[in-house]
């Protein structure tokens, strides 16, 4: 209902008249926030699509509108410049809240120099993170790339659970249509980090920091593996040891709470990373590590980082 019979996307005001019949109840501040979101997000697809074709030759510049009414959240990303498979655009390609004005541009690789990855993903996060009285970070939905998932709202709106089943049949045909997982290489000092597009995004951050402090300490070549649909899966695959492993951050204060942590961890590969900062100590990890691993069948082995110090604790 955005366009019109010639297919141009109707003014705001026709667009509420066609639609206030479907729920004249529906709160008009909101749909004109959604009417330009769905715009924005569409025409962020088009834009996504015509970057891949010159992704080697240029990178790809956030930008504001420039004005007084731009949010600081937003302003502190201005300038941004990063190669198109940055793993930055996979979750801070604008649109990145309701109203947002933010758009991308291209300049030619020889002309700039690009920004810091490991430092711009910060900002991104910081950028959309605002936590409300219910202790929830209701930005973090924006954390989408619509060119890339070929959705108009992100994944996790409200109107995905409002959907009906027939509206559900034709999302999980889209997904299936959905271009392949792809990988973008995260900076290291050594070794080689690369990030799936679809990696669990809860666990994203603590797993590229884990995966970059094992690349650079011992040199692997480390992939940080997508979530597959209906399927347990590792957070990654160590290809210099060519074993899978599970990653796992904690502060456990207890042996009951280190131990779920474990079993969890045990559920999704046989090779688990904790990195850990708890009041235990280290025989108490230990003892209590083995203790999981004798009762987990498949368990092969714990790379415990603890105290500034890496343990390898396996099975035999």
């Amino acid at each position: 209902m955005l366009l019109d019979k010639d297919k141009h996307i109707k003014p705001f005001s026709q667009f509420v008249k066609d639609t206030m019949p479907l729920n004249d109840k529906y709160n008009r501040h909101y749909l004109k926030a959604e009417y330009l979101f769905a715009v924005h997000s569409a025409q962020s697809v088009a834009l996504w699509e015509d970057y891949q074709k010159n992704s080697d030759r240029y990178y790809l510049q956030y930008q504001t509108a420039g004005d007084e009414r731009v949010r600081a959240s937003h302003a502190s990303l201005d300038g941004i410049t990063l190669p198109a498979d940055d793993a930055f655009w996979h979750e801070y390609f604008p649109p990145n809240g309701w109203r947002c004005r933010c758009t991308t541009a291209q300049c030619r690789k020889q002309e700039a120099s690009p920004s810091s990855s490991s430092q711009t993903l910060r900002a991104g996060e910081k950028a959309t993170t605002q936590i409300n009285k219910a202790g929830k970070n209701p930005l973090a939905i924006f954390r989408f790339n619509p060119g890339i998932e070929h959705k108009i709202f992100p994944p996790r709106h409200p109107y995905y659970k409002a959907a009906d089943k027939e509206t559900k049949r034709q999302i999980k045909k889209v997904q299936k249509q959905a271009e392949p997982e792809t990988f973008s290489t995260i900076p290291t000092e050594k070794g080689k980090v690369l990030l799936s597009s679809r990696q669990n995004y809860q666990e994203r951050q603590e797993n590229i920091d884990i995966a970059t402090y094992l690349a650079n300490k011992y040199n692997y070549s480390i992939k940080l593996l997508g979530i597959l649909r209906d399927q347990k899966t590792p957070d990654s695959f160590n290809e210099t040891l060519k074993i899978s492993q599970e990653y796992k951050v904690s502060k456990a204060n207890t042996l009951n709470s280190l131990d779920r942590l474990l079993r969890s961890g045990f559920h999704q590969s046989p090779n688990v990373v904790l990195k850990i900062d708890s009041a235990l100590s280290k025989d108490e990890l230990f003892r209590q590590i083995y203790k999981r691993m004798d009762r987990s069948k498949d368990a092969k082995s714990v790379l415990l980082i603890f105290n500034g110090e890496d343990y390898i604790l396996r099975r035999e």
